[in-house]
């Protein structure tokens, strides 16, 4: 019983240092200026919806997309969360630099998201 304890206390840490360093990454990465192509909610557990985001930018006059999950929230706040979402008419994209399709949105450069992105990675 121990050991399964253990092995889940490790994952969780491994997961967050991941999360981490995703983040630490990104910091380094150039900015584009994008829009959120869509939002939608999916279901959990215990009456909380995670939401995701869908979002485009544009690079040398290219297009890329991306999405980007948040943690749950509850579902009494899908209201005010989807008006404060319709309500951002820019967004500020982290992308790779070597990579352009590669990218991240960080809390910190958009701060009227009103959940937390989730970057643990999968």
């Amino acid at each position: 019983m121990g050991g399964l304890f253990l092995d889940s206390i490790i994952r969780s840490i491994v997961r967050n240092v991941r999360k981490q360093r995703r983040v630490d990454d990104a910091l380094s990465w150039p900015i584009a200026v994008g829009k959120i192509s869509m939002f939608r909610l999916g279901k959990n557990l215990d009456s909380h919806v995670s939401p995701d985001l869908v979002f485009s930018y544009e690079i040398n006059g290219e297009t890329f997309y991306g999405s980007a999950g948040g943690t749950a929230i509850e579902a009494k706040q899908i209201n005010w969360v989807t008006d404060a979402i319709n309500g951002i008419e820019v967004i500020h994209v982290r992308y790779d630099p070597s990579d352009p399709a590669s990218s991240c949105l960080l809390n910190q450069d958009n701060p009227k998201i009103p959940f937390e992105i989730d970057h643990t990675p999968y």
